[in-house]
């Protein structure tokens, strides 16, 4: 460096500087040619992500098509509860629900007093007269025939048009821990929610509260299947126990 002149320095310099530029060019055309697959890897994580959003969403669907099915089955077991009440002084005395399509109606036994009439009321507010079915009972075993009372329409028309009867869905499956429903009271209707805790052949017991409770209440799932009526008043620590359905519908050749 020190033999050379002012001039070839300077040129010397102008070299350097242009290798330089061309290294760094090579460079940045070697980065820029793997650039498409660092952009294809990305966009395929975008389109996952996309992808997975609309699962995200279905949660929020799921959960308000359950809170629809409640409705559902509520309206439904509505249709096919009737208020029992006392003929000559109108007071409800309990509730209860239709089997089949030509009204035959079951009820607790524990609110009937065999030296009053009684009627129903349905759903649509139509109030039948009814009288005690003697023959239905006859097709069930004796361990039934304590805890409910069956009764009949005295006539299936209501000025002189047909009455219209919606039987209930009868389940017969369920089991501990399940979650059920049941509609009650007799006023305006009251829905209640708990868990099925003890089962037998003569008894669902379940974590509902007896408060309010009406003896004559439909115990239902939540796809709207009755399983139980509530036949007696609830023991000492409050919870409420039904009658199960299904022996009843089994034992019936007319259902």
């Amino acid at each position: 460096m020190e033999h050379l002149t002012k001039q070839q320095i300077v040129l010397l310099t102008l070299l350097v500087s242009f290798i330089t530029s061309l290294s760094t060019g090579i460079v940045t055309v070697s980065l820029m040619d793997q650039a498409p697959a660092v952009t294809h890897t990305v966009n395929q994580i975008i389109e996952k992500t996309i992808q997975s959003s609309p699962q995200n969403a279905s949660v929020g669907t799921i959960s308000i098509s359950v809170d629809d099915q409640i409705v559902k089955a509520t309206a439904l077991v509505a249709s096919s509860t009737v208020k029992i009440k006392i003929t000559n002084t109108n007071t409800i005395v309990g509730l209860g629900l239709i089997l089949t399509k030509n009204g035959l109606i079951v009820t607790s036994k524990n609110i009937i007093d065999q030296n009053q009439s009684y009627s129903a009321v349905l759903a649509d507010g139509t109030t039948i007269s009814l009288m005690q079915n003697s023959l239905y009972p006859t097709q069930l075993s004796y361990q039934h025939l304590g805890s409910v009372i069956f009764f009949t329409p005295i006539t299936n028309l209501n000025n002189g048009l047909p009455i219209t009867f919606t039987p209930i869905n009868a389940g017969n499956t369920y089991a501990l821990g399940q979650k059920i429903f049941t509609l009650t009271s007799t006023s305006s209707a009251l829905l209640k929610d708990g868990l099925i805790n003890q089962v037998s052949d003569t008894s669902i017991s379940t974590s509902i509260s007896s408060s309010n409770s009406v003896l004559g209440s439909p115990l239902f799932d939540i796809q709207g299947n009755i399983i139980g009526i509530q036949t007696s008043i609830a023991d000492g620590q409050g919870i409420s126990s039904f009658y199960p359905i299904a022996p009843l519908i089994r034992g019936s050749s007319v259902l």
